[in-house]
């Protein structure tokens, strides 16, 4: 599901829609940056919206993520969906209300509005980011481990590192898994 939404020679056609995959964003403002499975330019009729290289008339653009399961008790999902929606608005300098999260498992999207306190809550996440950075922090994970197990992102994330106590722990057992042979070869 995640190779079709990110792969940018996957075409898809919908009327007054156009798609773009793997779409890279960023916010200097919040500094943060990633990229959106898909974002959708919907043709306005409105006068609202911007204009598109190529394209008559003005499009709004949408967000839309992908997710393996279904739609969860906590907010992570409508954060991450926020985000995206907070970059493209610094990048495109527009005003987008809502976005979409399609669930793999029900095969359904959930239009979720973008309202304030969504974006307080990103604005929040960002800031204590930055914070745990500049103190050279690492945080305790706050869900379950078996949860990761089903993330797209597993291999990337890795999350057997977070039940590290620290990175120094982290980076002496992996030198460790390094060290080299009796012939000064690292395996």
């Amino acid at each position: 599901m995640h190779d079709k939404a990110h792969d940018p020679s996957y075409k898809s056609y919908k009327p007054g829609v156009v798609v773009v995959r793997g779409m890279r964003l960023h916010s200097l403002t919040l500094g943060i940056f990633g990229e959106a499975d898909v974002v959708e330019f919907v043709r306005t009729e409105d006068g609202s919206g911007i204009s598109l290289p190529g394209k008559n008339g003005l499009f709004v653009p949408r967000p839309v993520e992908y997710k393996r399961g279904k739609t969860k008790k906590g907010d992570y999902d409508r954060i991450q969906l926020c985000a995206q929606a907070i970059c493209l608005e610094e990048m495109l300098q527009c005003h987008i209300k809502e976005a979409d999260l399609y669930y793999g498992e029900t095969r359904r999207r959930e239009t979720v509005a973008l309202d304030q306190r969504l974006r307080d809550e990103v604005k929040r996440l960002s800031e204590y980011m930055h914070r745990l950075h500049h103190e050279g922090l690492t945080p305790k994970p706050d869900i379950k481990l078996s949860v990761c197990k089903k993330c797209s992102m597993f291999d990337i994330c890795i999350p057997n590192i977070r039940k590290k106590t620290s990175v120094k722990s982290y980076w002496e057992h992996l030198l460790g898994e390094l060290a080299p042979n009796e012939n000064g070869v690292i395996d």
